[in-house]
C-alpha cells in the first residue's frame, strides 16, 4: 500500500486537472467571451480633441525701390469633434507685419478671437481634407515713422473678419496631424479688404 500511494495520488491529481480544465477548454471552442476592449478613436470621430495651430509667413524684397516686407500670422486653437467629421473651435490670432523704405517704416499688430467651424473628409488612411471656416473680432494698432522730415504716428481700430482654410491633412502617426493649403480672408467692416495666400497647421488630438 505504501508503494501503490505515488501511483494513485498522480492519477488523483491528474483527473481533478482534467476535470478542472475541461470546462474552460469547451467554453473557449464553443461560446468565447466577446473583448471589452473598444477599438481606439480616430481623427474626426465624435469626442476627439484636437489642439494645435494654423501660420504663415512672408518675407520678401523689392530691389528696384528697396522696400523689405516680412509678416507672420499665428492662430493658435481648439477644435471639438461634436459627431463624426464634424468639428466646432474656437481660436486666437496674432499677426505682426511691417514695411521698411529707405525714408519710412510701418509696423502693424493684430490680435483676435473667434469661433469656427469644420468638417473633416477622409481621403485615405494617412489622409483627410478639412476645410474650415472662422470667425473672427480683431483689433489692431498701425506704427507710421517717417525719417524725413522726423514724424510718428500710431493708428489703432477694431474690425469683423471671416476667413476659410482649405489644408490637406497628414496624419503619420496617431494623435498626430499637419496639414498645408490655401486660405481666403475678407475684412467685413471699414473699407473692406480681401487676402489670399497658403497656410500650415500642426498639432495633436486625444479621443474619447
Amino acid at each position: 500500500m505504501i508503494r501503490s500511494c505515488p501511483t494513485v495520488c498522480a492519477l488523483t491529481l491528474s483527473f481533478c486537472a482534467f476535470t478542472a480544465a475541461s470546462p474552460r477548454a469547451a467554453l473557449a471552442d464553443d461560446d468565447p467571451i466577446p473583448s471589452a476592449a473598444t477599438p481606439p478613436a480616430s481623427f474626426g470621430a465624435r469626442g476627439v480633441l484636437a489642439i494645435g495651430s494654423d501660420a504663415s509667413g512672408t518675407a520678401y524684397e523689392e530691389l528696384s525701390t528697396g522696400t523689405h516686407s516680412t509678416s507672420v500670422n499665428l492662430q493658435p486653437a481648439v477644435d471639438y469633434f461634436v459627431a463624426n467629421h464634424l468639428s466646432l473651435g474656437a481660436s486666437l490670432w496674432f499677426a505682426y507685419s511691417s514695411q521698411e523704405e529707405p525714408s519710412a517704416r510701418d509696423h502693424e499688430f493684430v490680435y483676435g478671437i473667434g469661433p469656427r467651424v469644420g468638417y473633416d473628409l477622409p481621403l485615405s488612411e494617412h489622409f483627410s481634407l478639412w476645410p474650415k471656416l472662422s470667425g473672427f473680432v480683431s483689433h489692431s494698432s498701425d506704427t507710421f515713422e517717417n525719417t524725413a522730415p522726423a514724424s510718428r504716428t500710431t493708428d489703432s481700430g477694431s474690425n469683423v473678419e471671416v476667413e476659410l482654410f482649405v489644408p490637406v491633412m497628414f496624419h503619420p502617426v496617431p494623435h498626430f496631424f499637419v496639414g498645408i493649403g490655401p486660405f481666403a480672408e475678407a475684412v467685413l467692416t471699414g473699407a473692406g479688404s480681401a487676402f489670399l495666400g497658403g497656410k500650415i497647421t500642426i498639432g495633436g488630438w486625444v479621443g474619447p
